[in-house]
């Protein structure tokens, strides 16, 4: 599955302020392929320092394409929703950052 192209839900300011987003199987079935179930990947630790910590600074890749900034909107809606599991939560974003964030972002501090 390529994550560039995937087609990622459109969202507005309204969906970003009160996300009830469920679990996409598709990405949360791609997510745990790529082995982001574990809890040990980096980008479960960015996640879990983003989502717990309420902050830190993020380093983005390079280029990223619309269709991979839009994946970071919807991330940033899934991490807010209460609508799917916590576990799951953190797979399918743990994914979805390690396509737009730089793996240095957890050295800063």
């Amino acid at each position: 599955m390529d994550l560039k192209t995937y087609k990622y839900p459109v969202l507005n300011d309204v969906d970003m302020e009160f996300s009830i987003l469920d679990t996409d199987k598709i990405l949360l079935e791609e997510a745990k392929t790529m082995g982001f179930a574990s809890g040990h990947h980096l980008y479960n630790r960015i996640f879990n320092k983003l989502f717990f910590c309420q902050g830190g600074k993020l380093l983005f890749k390079e280029n990223l394409t619309d269709n991979q900034l839009n994946s970071w909107k919807y991330c940033i809606a899934l991490m807010k929703s209460f609508a799917q599991k916590h576990e799951h939560k953190e797979v399918v974003c743990s994914m979805l950052m390690s396509e737009v964030l730089d793996e240095k972002t957890l050295e800063l501090e």
